[in-house]
């Protein structure tokens, strides 16, 4: 059996320690090679790898050079990019890793670029007819005639794990832009009240090979703590249609929110990766690392809808390093 040699970035993170318990779970005889900013001995994601590297922050000079050595040295087969700065970054220097027959799993960098802004995402949706809040640069929100007791989000433009986010009314949003010197950083958008949905898709060529959305129960900081899968007949329609807008490819993850007045589902969020809280995914029966290794050996991709309803809650575990 082939051996494939897999760098998994950012394994300090919980959503890295998730893909590689979908690595682990594979058939694939697989060696994950492991690469973070902090030192091997100070994050728990490195104890889970074969190799591990520390390396620069994404927007060092040398972080491609990095890169570029450890897949020379290991032989690497492709590169599972978890932070989306990495993930941006990584797949600008495709054609350089590619020479190394190194294939890096992202969505083309057109895509990452677009959906990454949440501003570009939102009117996107908007221009084709998919329901997603009402969204605002701030100097247009500034200008409109908006209701005032409306409640009202604003977040950064490429804000990530929910950190930056504000809630209020007109006056309080008001109030904080008037304070911020670079106001285009941010954008506005129509507060929903609902239930909060997260979709696990595998895409390529613009088919969604399977479709697992599941409840958030619980979020901190952005990641999920509590969630359940659920049917996806509701959810099949909208992710059709928003896959075929753009040139995704392997895992993504898309946000959804039911309005608890009207039920109407509006996306609210796509994250063209591994999301934190994809493992419940694996535990469904669906392994989103086998549609990869199925598409590296070239095998013919087949749609999965079968997959079990499991409720989630998540606990500490602890790694120790002695000195």
């Amino acid at each position: 059996m082939k051996r494939y040699n897999v760098l998994v970035t950012s394994v300090g993170s919980t959503t890295a320690i998730g893909i590689i318990k979908f690595i682990q779970k594979s058939s694939a005889n697989v060696f994950v090679i492991g690469t973070d900013i902090n030192d091997e001995n100070r994050i728990a994601g490195s104890s889970f790898c074969q190799a591990f590297y520390q390396i620069p922050p994404y927007y060092n000079e040398s972080y491609i050079t990095r890169i570029e050595e450890i897949v020379c040295k290991h032989k690497v087969d492709f590169i599972i990019p978890v932070h989306d700065q990495e993930l941006e970054k990584l797949s600008r220097h495709r054609e350089q890793l590619n020479k190394h027959n190194c294939q890096i799993i992202s969505s083309s960098i057109s895509t990452i670029e677009l959906v990454n802004n949440k501003y570009s995402f939102a009117q996107l949706l908007q221009n084709k007819g998919i329901s997603t809040p009402k969204t605002f640069a701030v100097a247009d929100w500034l200008e409109s005639t908006e209701e005032e007791e409306n409640k009202w989000l604003l977040k950064p433009i490429n804000g990530v794990s929910g950190r930056g986010i504000l809630i209020g009314n007109r006056k309080e949003i008001k109030s904080f832009v008037d304070s911020v010197e670079t106001k285009s950083d941010f954008i506005i958008q129509e507060y929903i009240t609902g239930i909060e949905y997260t979709i696990d898709v595998f895409v390529k060529n613009k088919v969604p090979y399977c479709i697992i959305p599941r409840i958030r129960k619980e979020v901190r900081e952005g990641l999920c703590y509590k969630a359940a899968t659920v049917s996806n007949s509701e959810f099949i329609y909208p992710v059709e249609s928003i896959v075929k807008l753009l040139d995704f490819y392997g895992p993504i993850n898309l946000q959804f929110i039911k309005d608890e007045v009207n039920g109407r589902l509006y996306c609210i969020e796509c994250n063209p990766r591994f999301g934190g809280s994809s493992i419940i995914t694996l535990r469904a029966g669906v392994n989103l690392f086998d549609f990869i290794i199925n598409d590296f050996e070239n095998q013919q991709l087949v749609s999965y809808d079968n997959y079990k309803i499991v409720y989630m809650a998540r606990y500490w575990e602890e790694v120790f390093y002695e000195n």
